[in-house]
C-alpha cells in the first residue's frame, strides 16, 4: 500500500475543472479509489441600479458567493454530480431574471416619470456536489443529497445607497442592505421582517426567495445554497436587497453528516471572507483535485 501524506494541494496530482455548464449539471466519476480534494465557489448575485447610472455604485453591488474546500474519500466508480451555479450579471432586458441552481429572481422595470430601466439584481446561484443528479436543479430529492454546497450572494438593488446584496455563508448567511430579518442558516432559509408593504419572499431549501412586488415596484432576490436567502422587502421609504445562501461541508463542525459521504480538513469561508481569492466571489466553479494516495 502507498501512502502520501495530505497537506493539502501541494500533494494533488490530477486538476478538474468544472464551470456553469448553461443550466445543467456535470458528472464527475472517481477514477480509482483515493482522497479527493474538492473546493467550490457560489455565484455572486446581479448587479442593481438603473441605466442613467454608469454601472454601479458599490452600494448597488450584489453579495458575494461563499467557498468550501475539503478531503473526500471515494471508491473508484463513485458517481458525484457538480451543479454549478451562476451570477454576477447585469440585466439586460425589461425581464424577470434567476440565475441557475437556486439563485432568487430579480426584476427590471420601467420607471414611468424618466422613462429609464431599473434593474433588482437576481441572487446568485450555488455550486453544490450531490449523489442524485435531476434536470431541475431545485428538485427536493436531489436537493437532499448534497454533499458540500458554496451559497450564493443576495442580487443588489437600484435603491439610493442602501442596495448592497447580503453575502452568502459560512453557516449562516448575510441580509442584503437595509434589511431586518433572520438570515439563511443550516435549519432554514432567510426571511425579512418588519416591512409596511411586503416582507418579499424568504428562501427555501436550495433556493433563494423570488423578487418581492408591493403593486408597484420590485426588490432583489435572495441567493441560493444550502437554504436560500430572502429577497428583499419594500417599505414605504426604501427597497431592501436580497440576502445570501448559507453554505454547508458534510463532516464540518455545524454541519450534519451525510451518511458515509463526510469530508475532512474543511474550510468554509463567507462571502465577505475575501481570503480565498482577491475576486470576492465573482467566480463559480469546482475543482477537484486527486490525492495520490490509494486507499
Amino acid at each position: 500500500m502507498r501512502r502520501r501524506v495530505m497537506i493539502g494541494p501541494k500533494s494533488l496530482d490530477v486538476l478538474y475543472t468544472y464551470t456553469y455548464n448553461s443550466n445543467n449539471y456535470h458528472t464527475f466519476v472517481a477514477p480509482k479509489s483515493a482522497y479527493y480534494y474538492v473546493e467550490c465557489w457560489g455565484g455572486q448575485g446581479n448587479y442593481g441600479y438603473n441605466d442613467s447610472e454608469d454601472r454601479f455604485t458599490r452600494s448597488n453591488d450584489p453579495g458575494y458567493g461563499g467557498y468550501v474546500a475539503g478531503f473526500i474519500k471515494l471508491v473508484g466508480g463513485d458517481i458525484i454530480y457538480v451543479y454549478c451555479g451562476n451570477g454576477g450579471l447585469k440585466q439586460t432586458s425589461n425581464v424577470v431574471k434567476y440565475n441557475y441552481n437556486g439563485g432568487g429572481s430579480g426584476h427590471s422595470m420601467t420607471n414611468e416619470s424618466s422613462g429609464r430601466y431599473i434593474y433588482e439584481g437576481a441572487g446568485g446561484g450555488a455550486t453544490d456536489l450531490r449523489l442524485s443528479n435531476n434536470s431541475d436543479p431545485l428538485n427536493v430529492d436531489s436537493l437532499k443529497t448534497r454533499i458540500m454546497v458554496a451559497g450564493g450572494g443576495g442580487g443588489g438593488c437600484e435603491y439610493y445607497f442602501i442596495g448592497h446584496g447580503g453575502s452568502a455563508g459560512g453557516l449562516k448567511a448575510y441580509l442584503g442592505g437595509y434589511a431586518k430579518g433572520t438570515p439563511a442558516s443550516q435549519v432554514a432559509g432567510g426571511s425579512n421582517s418588519g416591512n409596511n408593504l411586503t416582507n418579499g419572499n424568504g428562501g427555501l431549501l436550495g433556493v433563494g426567495g423570488g423578487c418581492g412586488f408591493d403593486g408597484g415596484s420590485y426588490s432583489s432576490g435572495g441567493g441560493g445554497g444550502f437554504y436560500g436567502g430572502p429577497s428583499g422587502g419594500i417599505s414605504s421609504n426604501a427597497i431592501q436587497a436580497g440576502g445570501g445562501g448559507s453554505s454547508y461541508i458534510s463532516g464540518h463542525p455545524g454541519c450534519v453528516k451525510y451518511d458515509k459521504y463526510v469530508f475532512t480538513n474543511t474550510k468554509m469561508i463567507d462571502g465577505n471572507g475575501f481570503v480565498w481569492t482577491d475576486v470576492k466571489g465573482e467566480l463559480e466553479k469546482c475543482l477537484i483535485l486527486w490525492v495520490d494516495y490509494m486507499i
